[in-house]
């Protein structure tokens, strides 16, 4: 074969890159899309990819209402407890200043950094990512922050401290009145 039958042959190759169809498993070869597109099957007509709009723009805003929803549910009481007749409200905050009272200033700086303090640097962080994506020349270093962001998400895992709040609430109903606050939970309708 000479080099210019091996050219032509590298040429005939449609360019775009080869994806399996989830459903029907077939191979095709998507072009780059255009925004706002979406490639389709041939055989099937399911969604290979699609590509949005502004995607960072959805993120920007999905990342400030992030920033939003915890800053309410730091500032805000979730439960009330009742025990003996002695009734508190129980925030966010609440736990770590227990916990320093009881001289535990250790575990009460670990449970306010993994609480409050790592989910709000992650979330600023992942908004200053996108707020610089959006300039005609992001800063190059952008990506140490992204990377940052990324490395710091196992210490800011809210829902763990959920699922010990839910863990807490199942046992101390054997022993108090606990009731969640109407703050904490979406309204009817």
């Amino acid at each position: 074969m000479s080099a210019s039958s091996d050219s032509a042959a590298r040429r005939a190759v449609p360019a775009g890159r080869l994806r399996e169809c989830p459903d029907c498993g077939m191979f095709q070869r998507l072009p780059p899309l255009p925004r706002g597109s979406v490639a389709r099957c041939v055989r099937c007509a399911a969604v290979l990819r699609r590509r949005r709009v502004d995607p960072v723009g959805r993120s920007l805003a999905l990342t400030l209402t992030g920033l939003l929803l915890l800053a309410l549910a730091v500032l805000l009481p979730f439960m009330d407890v009742s025990v003996s007749g002695q009734g508190r409200e129980i925030s966010l905050l609440s736990g770590p200043a227990e916990l320093e009272q009881h001289g535990v200033w250790e575990l009460a700086i670990a449970v306010l950094v993994t609480t409050v303090a790592a989910p709000l640097a992650r979330l600023l962080a992942l908004t200053y990512v996108l707020l610089g994506l959006r300039l005609a020349t992001p800063p190059r270093h952008l990506y140490a922050v992204f990377r940052w962001v990324e490395w710091i998400g196992p210490w800011a895992m809210i829902e763990v401290f959920l699922l010990g709040v839910f863990v807490a609430y199942t046992r101390l109903t054997a022993i108090a009145h606990v009731k969640w606050t109407a703050r904490c939970m979406p309204s009817p309708g």
